[in-house]
């Protein structure tokens, strides 16, 4: 029988909690979806069931296809000492509803207790407060975020949307967790963007090799946009490559091959694109180094290579990067030994050393991310 509190136990905890609930998250986060999250956890917030509340917004966010983490947030509004507050104004909602008139009381000499001696005006004012509390964030919200999503895809054509939608549909049969992760890397990581430019800049991409694929979706991206015709990858965590490798059953164009294997030991076949993205700082330098030499090695004259990793010369970036690699291995997302972030100037070295040609590209994000683009001289060059 497993120890409960062993660390190995904890974890695996950590894990399913996680993934129930990832699964009570439903489908693909859109404006409408987080307006309704949103007013559904306010409306759950107002009320005075304290202790309840994430119970409450779970069982309401599961039955009505909505977002529990983003419905408990707003539900957060009710923090302790906003209480008095919206208790009292329920209160005094339901009195002068009810019997015409103000309660003479003030917030001084009002309590919980007052207030649950009132139970019918507290539930009258309930209903009505936490409806127009509801309205306005679930509309606020809708509003923002519709504005949000015009905005940000005001500089995207329709050929890199397309793809995105046509990449996201290879997961559709992926287990939530996985399903949302990709859905979020490719909407909402500025490389997915910075990848359709460089392809469109740099095509063709020929055979790619995505060393640490994870569940694929960047190099299925660039099959989508045409810019690629194959893709082998590997990584260590058999989960996310049985994801990838499922994707691959519903692709059309170009092919596509993912397998377990480990970063620091895996045979690299040749490649016309190499990408490391996001991998590097699970290796301590020496391993980083010897990867950045055989992937140089891998790549055929002309080719380029791409390491993306986080500035860790930046400000908060990388401090905030840091905290997400640490919960993301406490879930299990992430399964790395360790974390050693490298300034992207000491990769740039080493991969001059190599006689690579590097190009420094910074996505507009808040992690402080760093894309760089090395390439291979041909020899006639």
């Amino acid at each position: 029988m497993k120890n409960p509190l062993s660390p190995a136990r904890i974890r695996e905890s950590f894990r399913e909690l996680g993934g129930a609930i990832v699964g009570l998250r439903s489908r693909d986060l859109s404006p409408e979806r987080a307006a309704g999250s949103v007013a559904i956890g306010l409306f759950v917030g107002s009320t005075p069931f304290y202790g309840f509340h994430f119970p409450l917004c779970a069982g309401l966010a599961y039955l009505l296809g909505l977002d529990v983490i983003i419905a408990y947030l707003a539900a957060n509004v009710s923090v302790a000492p906003l209480v008095p507050l919206i208790v009292f104004t329920e209160v005094q909602i339901g009195s002068f509803l009810l019997d015409g008139e103000w309660l003479s009381l003030s917030m001084s000499d009002f309590n919980l207790t007052e207030a649950l001696a009132m139970t019918q005006r507290l539930m009258v004012g309930v209903v009505v407060l936490g409806s127009a509390m509801a309205a306005l964030g679930g509309g606020l919200t809708l509003y923002l975020l519709r504005r949000f999503r015009r905005s940000k895809n005001e500089h995207k054509d329709d050929l890199f949307l397309a793809a995105i939608a046509r990449t996201k549909a290879h997961y559709a049969d992926a287990p939530a967790a996985h399903r949302h992760y990709v859905s979020s890397k490719l909407r909402f990581d500025p490389l997915s963007h910075e990848l359709y430019l460089f392809g469109k800049a740099k095509a063709p991409l020929g055979h790619i090799v995505d060393a640490g694929c994870g569940r694929g979706q960047f190099a299925f991206l660039l099959l989508e946009l045409g810019y690629g015709t194959q893709v082998w990858g590997f990584d260590h965590d058999a989960a996310k490559v049985a994801v990838a490798q499922n994707a691959t059953l519903s692709l059309s164009g170009g092919s596509a091959h993912f397998e377990t294997g480990d970063l620091k030991s895996k045979s690299f076949p040749a490649a016309d694109t190499f990408l490391l993205l996001d991998v590097l700082h699970y290796l301590d330098l020496q391993a980083q180094d010897a990867v950045l030499q055989r992937s140089t090695a891998a790549l055929n004259e002309g080719g380029h290579l791409l390491v993306r990793e986080t500035n860790h010369q930046g400000g908060w970036g990388p401090r905030l990067a840091s905290v997400f690699e640490v919960l993301a291995r406490l879930f299990g997302i992430n399964r790395g030994d360790r974390l050693v972030f490298r300034a992207p100037g000491e990769i740039e070295a080493v991969l001059n050393s190599y006689g690579l040609m590097v190009v420094r590209h910074t996505p507009k994000g808040a992690l402080d991310n760093v894309l760089l683009v090395a390439t291979k001289a041909r020899a006639t060059d």
